[in-house]
């Protein structure tokens, strides 16, 4: 994937490729749809990783989220 091709926003990673900020996806959830940014949300886990249980740390470290 190329830079042309990331979107807007800074690029945050969970293993490969690194993903936009601004990168969406619509879901259907309780019938009604929406859209999750999942590159905010690894940004969020990351700014939050010394609130989040050890439990969780270990769940996210185990499928390649880079902490740094």
């Amino acid at each position: 994937m190329g830079p042309e091709q990331r979107g807007q926003g800074s690029p945050v990673g969970v293993g490969e490729p690194l993903l936009p900020l601004l990168l969406a996806q619509d879901v259907l959830e309780d019938q009604e749809e929406r859209q999750l940014r999942l590159g905010a949300w690894i940004g969020n886990q990351r700014s939050r990783a010394a609130t989040l249980s050890p439990e969780r740390v270990e769940q996210l470290s185990a499928i390649g989220m880079r902490w740094s």
